[in-house]
């Protein structure tokens, strides 16, 4: 992460004149803890210091005077020489998963290191003097403004809560019960509809085709061990000794014997054998024939089934339903056959995945929102290995679209997509068992396959994957939601709207629209972090098979946050607002509550994802924030109402032996170490000067955990 700091050489005053020192301003890397701006002065030019800075308050903010024209030139040189790198690395856990040859090929987009992302925004210089507060100005504010702030974060809290998505839940959640009622297996069984019955007995010909003829192969090899056979009852084989004497030119008598295995024909057995022969092959090549010339008819019947234009009296997005209903369903029912046992191999089931790529690529390009989410709904109902085959079509955006440009219908495609993503998957079962078991077939609880005390083995299947004990259950693989997620442009995503922040923060009306921009900001990424949450509340909670996805999620919504950091940072310097305006107060109880809820849902999927909580941008929390942040951390409760004046009255006395006693009764160190990293983090980010305080109660709080951890 990045973030323009200026830093202002120290002023020395006089009783007569006050002139200002020369300003050198340096594009420096965001440390995870800024260090202090509130400025004292110096008789001597101070260096640009490389400690990490410590404070967060936007009140604590000194803006320098206005500089010289010669100055401007000189910072505007070193400002060209200036290189943003980046430098926290955050590599996922879970490795990449491979794509294999995909018949149809679409844009990739992977889901890169976000943390790589640069921001591009070219930040103007404003030119603006903000009255320099001191620590001690700073602390009196914290407890003049304490009941209106809390007042403040609980109209955000409501706010935000309100806005949680309820209509897409709502949508997604009746366009999810007409899916699963429509498209299943024994809704296509029943009801063939109008339209896709000549596709769906085409695809049922091509089947009963593909197999015969694969039958007619396995005959065709056992004729051929039989011609074999019948090629020896020809020959006739006899042991012969042949002999031989003679003379040398010595006189000697020399005797010579050979056995040797002599073949003869028999004639007779030749001719019934080959009579034999003849009959068997041209079986062999009659039928095979037969089954060939149906079986190349039957898949040319229907792939022009599934490249027919729509007939009049249809939409083309309705058509595509009803062929990716039949198409999609002959896939999933091919799984449990026991015709052919090719597996991946099998042709039928490669011209399957074909036929169905090919219709979601077509209604990729001429379909809406519903449509992309109606295709989604398929992908995460197929069986496992979905991942290698289908993630191609996981693709919010419209195809063939380069520029980085989103218009507020593709954002909101991104988030829907998103969201389909990491909700429960309904009827997941009903899509995957056998049609003839769907009727009698009883929803099964998920079965708790945790390791108990005493197990010495894991269940794994075929790739090594944590497998479900019970088998009636089929849950979708860890590898392909990854494959899935990795196809989600979170990159472009973030980079434009931060990049749009940026430009309407520092090119537009800087007096009012700043503000309105970092809310608007906020409640777009309030959306996402909701969105990702509910995926670590699918698939979090300590779930073994599904960790590495969980911590995809928890990175993703870390990443959030820090980006909206960034454009704090510059909201900070480039507002022209008095420090004691109601706005300020607005964006950062709104940044504050933002960065709670994350911290929240973090906390949520379980003490495994901790770890993500220290790469918080704590520096940028308000000093009430931060008791706020604590005590939800130590209580492991982040449902709690803000009462900072309480927090701050109460010495450090907070319950830490909640925290410990949360924890399962076998934790380990690990576990205990992620938990409590976080506090340090916090108490590392904040400024010695002015948050004292909190950095004393979280360093007491530590030593009383470590005591009761030793007992």
């Amino acid at each position: 992460m990045e973030a323009v700091k200026r830093k202002p050489k120290k002023k020395s005053y006089n009783k007569t004149a006050k002139e200002p020192d020369k300003q050198q301003t340096t594009l420096m890397e965001a440390p995870a803890s800024p260090s202090s701006p509130v400025a004292l002065p110096q008789k001597e030019e101070a260096p640009v210091s490389k400690v990490p800075e410590q404070s967060i308050l936007s009140d604590a903010v000194q803006e320098p005077p206005p500089q010289t024209e010669q100055e401007t030139e000189n910072d505007s040189t070193e400002d060209e020489k200036t290189d943003v790198v980046v430098g926290t690395d955050f590599t996922p856990t879970a490795p990449p998963c491979r794509s294999v040859g995909a018949t149809v090929t679409l844009p990739v987009l992977l889901y890169p290191d976000l943390s790589q992302l640069a921001l591009d925004a070219k930040i103007e210089r404003m030119n603006h003097a903000v009255p320099a507060v001191t620590a001690n100005d700073a602390r009196e504010l914290i407890h003049v403004n304490a009941p209106r702030a809390r007042a403040l974060y609980l109209e955000c809290m409501q706010q935000m809560e309100q806005t949680s998505l309820k209509w897409d839940r709502a949508h997604l959640d009746a366009l999810e019960q007409q899916f699963v009622m429509t498209q299943s297996p024994h809704a296509v069984a029943n009801d063939l509809g109008d339209y896709g019955s000549d596709l769906h007995l085409s695809l049922q010909a091509y089947r009963t085709a593909y197999h015969s003829y694969c039958e007619i192969v396995q005959e065709r090899s056992v004729a051929m061990q039989q011609i074999s056979s019948l090629r020896g009852r020809c020959w006739d084989f006899q042991q012969v000794k042949f002999s031989a004497s003679g003379h040398c030119d010595d006189s000697r008598s020399v005797s010579v014997s050979l056995k040797s295995r002599v073949a003869s024909l028999n004639v007779e057995r030749c001719k019934e054998a080959k009579a034999a022969m003849s009959a068997l092959v041209d079986q062999c090549v009659t039928k095979e024939k037969e089954a060939l010339v149906q079986l190349h008819h039957t898949r040319a019947m229907v792939e022009k089934h599934v490249c027919d234009a729509p007939i009049p009296g249809y939409e083309k997005s309705v058509v595509l339903r009803f062929k990716l209903r039949i198409v999609g369903n002959a896939l999933r029912v091919e799984m449990h056959q026991n015709d052919c046992d090719k597996g991946d191999g099998c042709e039928y089931v490669q011209d399957l995945r074909k036929w169905f790529l090919q219709l979601g690529t077509s209604m990729l390009r001429a379909g809406s929102v519903d449509d992309r989410v109606w295709l989604m709904f398929h992908l995460l109902r197929f069986p496992k290995g979905v991942g290698t085959w289908a993630h191609v079509l996981v693709h919010p955006l419209p195809m063939g679209k380069i520029d980085d440009q989103l218009a507020e219908t593709e954002l909101h495609a991104i988030l829907t997509i998103a969201h389909v993503l990491v909700r429960p998957i309904i009827e997941r079962q009903t899509f995957l068992a056998p049609v003839d078991e769907i009727a009698a077939m009883e929803q099964t609880a998920p079965v708790d396959d945790a390791p108990q005390p005493g197990d010495t083995f894991e269940w794994v299947d075929s790739d090594g994957e944590d497998s479900c004990i019970d088998k009636r259950i089929r849950p979708i693989k860890e590898s392909d939601l990854l494959a899935l997620l990795e196809q989600m442009p979170f990159r472009r995503l973030f980079g434009f709207v931060t990049n749009r922040s940026i430009e309407r923060l520092v090119h537009l009306d800087a007096k009012h629209l700043p503000t309105t921009e970092m809310l608007r900001l906020t409640a777009f990424t309030n959306k996402l972090i909701v969105i990702l949450g509910e995926g670590l509340a699918t698939y979090g909670g300590g779930i073994a098979r599904y960790n590495h996805f969980a911590q995809r999620i928890a990175l993703l919504i870390s990443d959030a946050v820090k980006f909206v950091g960034d454009v704090m940072c510059l909201y900070r310097e480039n507002c022209k607002l008095p420090l004691e305006t109601n706005e300020i107060d607005v964006v950062q109880v709104h940044f504050d509550t933002l960065m709670y809820r994350a911290a929240g849902y973090i906390y949520g999927g379980g003490v495994a994802l901790a770890r993500h909580l220290s790469t918080l941008p704590y520096a940028l929390l308000s000093s009430r924030a931060c008791w706020w942040m604590f005590a939800s951390m130590m209580s492991r409760n982040f449902h709690q109402q803000p009462d900072f004046e309480r927090l701050q009255d109460s010495d450090g006395s907070l319950c830490y032996d909640a925290m410990v006693g949360q924890l399962p009764n076998d934790r380990s160190s690990h576990d205990l170490y992620n938990v409590l990293k976080p506090c340090v983090d916090l108490a590392l980010a904040r400024d010695t000067l002015i948050d004292c305080d909190i950095m004393f109660s979280i360093a007491k709080t530590l030593f009383a955990v470590s005591k009761l951890c030793a007992h």
